[in-house]
């Protein structure tokens, strides 16, 4: 009586009795099955912190990750969590026994620039070189006319005075990441040109200037002397060469300059105010009369035939009186500061930031003082702007000198934060139900954290799928401060309150109701007993999201023709509402 299964299918086992009085039978129906055979394909990799989905040729198993450090699996989506290798296992399991299959997948890292070392600072015509602890990229500079760079040595040469930004860029299978610093390129020293008078008396001053600034005068002559304005004094008849020495980090430039000392009658001395404002007047007292004036940069001051010099621009003059005799020309010379009007140039940096946030104002000149044309949005210390409350507000910078005051603004605009609202509703739904859930705020995404339990609409509608809990999300974001959230739990019960009945749909019809042909390239039939009710039909893709519903008044109407040719080649849920009765389909898609 021992019964082996040999292929699957249905065989009749039959026992007989026999005597004298004839024979009885006896009949009983086996059916054989076999174990479960299923496999799995998809992608075999992943970037880091991104996902695939691995299908199954059958549902109903589980799935595993070997190295869930690595990456995680559920419900077919891996998510690659850090670099490495990990087995992706999917086990089916029935009566006769167990079927397990694999796929390996490789979570590859995502492209990491490091940070970028080395000096700061170069001068023009030499080199230095930067590095990356990051992984291998190339460098580029984002100004090379200021400085250019080796694109895999991180040589950088100066070109020309200036900041040149530098980028090291890291690309990979999983994208790009760069990382950015500024290089300052040095002035070589320049000594410019010398200008100024070429002959001196004996006892006199003359001015010379360079066109370069910050440099040092010099005289190897004993016949002339010069202090470190430029002003040459003649000391006794001769020549004299003039030296000016401009040096810097890059190095030493010198320009000589000749001047000739003559023998000249005393021109006396000069005396008055030593300072002027740009548009001012001051005037200048001679000890001698009879002389005339000048002035040695009429760009910088004007001085009348009566000695008022006028200051024109910010700078230093040297204002001379020529008196002449019959033995020459004397001159003496008065050195006069152009004081600037008060400038307080421009504000660069950014005009909006977030609340709570700030941003940095740069002036283009030092020495100012800062202020808030209304502290209750924005507050303003030492350049730095703090958003207080959205709304709008001038910044301004103030500078003062001895001419006067002098400001400069910048309106800032300071935007609010992300406003998730809060979310109402119900926080259970049935399976195979439908809630709906509600938020203050309008500008928001609605998702769930587990669409295998429940699924969310775009407005809010929540459909049980099976029992379970998931967590609703509403975000809400601005492109320029982040994103908001809110959350719900929604359970996901059965029972009590809930329809009656929730079946799955077979395509044998035995159930009354079938679904054919399925796998379909979107065009199907719903097969339906009589009902006395409304049919509803909702199907939604593997993210819970609504593609089509509809609902067939037609008591009469035993098939339904469905038409998703719109819609993209995948696994999609049918439910079907027939009176009190669910019933749930896969309904693949080719």
């Amino acid at each position: 009586g021992v019964v082996f299964g040999v292929t699957t299918g249905t065989a009749i086992i039959s026992y007989s009795l026999s005597n004298a009085c004839g024979t009885a039978t006896d009949t009983m129906l086996v059916t054989v099955i076999t174990v479960p055979s299923t496999t799995i394909s998809g992608p075999s990799a992943v970037c880091a912190g991104s996902s695939i989905t691995i299908t199954p040729t059958i549902g109903g198993g589980t799935w595993a990750s070997s190295s869930t450090g690595v990456a995680t699996v559920s419900g077919g989506t891996v998510t690659g969590l850090v670099a490495g290798l990990t087995l992706i296992s999917y086990t089916t399991t029935n009566v006769c026994g167990t079927t397990l299959d694999t796929l390996q997948v490789t979570v590859n890292p995502l492209p990491y620039a490091g940070g970028i070392t080395g000096a700061s600072s170069v001068c023009p015509g030499s080199t230095i070189t930067l590095s990356s602890t990051g992984s291998a990229g190339s460098w580029s500079s984002g100004a090379t006319g200021t400085a250019t760079i080796g694109a895999t040595s991180g040589i950088l040469t100066g070109v020309a005075a200036g900041t040149a930004p530098i980028t090291y860029t890291v690309t990979n299978g999983c994208g790009t990441a760069r990382a950015i610093t500024s290089v300052t390129v040095n002035p070589a020293p320049t000594a410019g040109t010398i200008s100024g008078g070429t002959t001196v008396c004996a006892g006199s001053t003359a001015t010379l200037s360079s066109t370069s600034a910050g440099g040092t005068w010099s005289c190897t002559s004993s016949a002339a002397s010069i202090a470190g304005t430029g002003v040459v004094t003649g000391i006794s008849a001769g020549a004299a060469i003039i030296t000016y020495t401009v040096s810097n980090s890059c190095g030493t430039a010198t320009a000589t300059y000749a001047v000739t000392i003559n023998p000249l009658p005393d021109a006396g001395a000069l005396s008055g105010p030593a300072s002027v404002c740009a548009g001012a007047s001051i005037t200048l007292s001679p000890t001698v009369s009879g002389g005339s004036w000048a002035t040695s940069s009429s760009a910088v001051a004007n001085v009348s035939a009566t000695g008022v010099v006028t200051g024109i621009g910010a700078g230093a003059a040297t204002i001379s009186y020529a008196v002449t005799n019959m033995c020459g020309t004397a001159y003496v010379t008065y050195a006069i500061t152009v004081n600037p009007l008060p400038s307080a140039g421009t504000l660069t940096g950014p005009v909006q930031l977030c609340r709570w946030a700030t941003i940095t104002l740069t002036p283009s000149i030092t020495g100012g003082t800062w202020a808030s044309s209304n502290v209750a949005i924005a507050s303003v210390a030492g350049g730095v702007v703090h958003g207080v409350a959205a709304g709008a507000a001038n910044i301004s910078y103030t500078v003062t000198n001895v001419c006067g005051v002098a400001y400069t603004t910048s309106p800032i605009t300071v935007n609010p934060l992300p406003d998730a609202g809060s979310i109402s509703g119900p926080d259970s739904v049935c399976v195979g139900g439908l809630v709906a859930l509600t938020n203050t705020s309008s500008t928001g995404t609605w998702a769930s954290s587990n669409p295998s339990v429940a699924t969310v609409s775009a407005t809010g509608a929540v459909t049980g799928v099976t029992m379970g809990s998931a967590i609703i999300s509403y975000a809400a974001f601005t492109s320029t401060c982040g994103t908001a959230l809110q959350t719900r739990n929604m359970n996901v019960r059965s029972g009590g309150g809930c329809p009656s009945a929730i079946k799955e749909l077979t395509n044998t019809g035995s159930d009354g109701i079938s679904v054919f042909p399925n796998p379909n390239e979107g065009l199907f039939t719903i097969a339906i007993p009589s009902h006395e009710n409304d049919v509803v039909v909702t199907i939604t893709d593997v993210h819970g999201r609504v593609v089509k519903t509809f609902t067939v008044a037609d008591k009469k109407l035993l098939e339904i023709p469905v038409d998703m040719s719109h819609v993209a080649v995948g696994v999609y849920m049918l439910r079907a509402q027939v009176d009190n009765t669910i019933y749930y389909k896969k309904v693949v898609v080719m």
